[in-house]
């Protein structure tokens, strides 16, 4: 929650109408930085498909979430799934672990028995969920790295347009 509630705070920076955040030194690199990354979401051509990218990745963590739980067998709907997996994504984000790992477990498996289904079957569908995300990872940041963009590049700076 603190992570998501900094991170709006910081994109929404950028609309406050105070001059002081560009002259004292602490905040005026997050202003700058709220700055570059409020352009793509409050543009009026890009903003909306950058919203709906946003929440189909939320839907399609859950559809991840059904498609593991049916793997297992787990009783759980994708209704029950829709209400569970993005309130646990989000304590996933607080940072006393790495990726998640434990948190992810424990709150999925207390979320599964508050909605009236096997704890360890969510404790299951957590550690295969993660597994896949893992998974998923790895084979991105294998094509990222063999990329032709990226070998041509190389070492070189990312460039901010103004």
């Amino acid at each position: 929650m603190l992570k998501r509630t900094t991170a709006a705070l910081l994109l929404l920076l950028h609309l406050l109408p105070f001059e002081l955040l560009t002259r004292i030194w602490a905040t005026r690199h997050f202003y700058a930085c709220s700055q570059i990354a409020g352009r793509p979401l409050f543009d009026r051509s890009s903003g909306p498909a950058v919203s709906v990218v946003s929440l189909s990745i939320h839907v399609l963590a859950v559809v991840l979430a059904w498609c593991v739980a049916r793997a297992i067998a787990a009783p759980a709907e994708f209704a029950q799934l829709l209400q569970i997996i993005p309130p646990v994504m989000l304590i996933t984000m607080i940072p006393v672990s790495i990726a998640g790992w434990g948190l992810r477990e424990a709150s999925m498996g207390l979320a599964f028995g508050y909605a009236g289904l096997d704890a360890s079957e969510g404790v299951a569908v957590s550690l295969l969920f993660g597994a896949v995300y893992f998974l998923v990872g790895a084979i991105g940041g294998l094509v990222w790295i063999l990329s032709a963009e990226k070998a041509a590049k190389g070492d070189a700076a990312i460039e901010v347009p103004e």
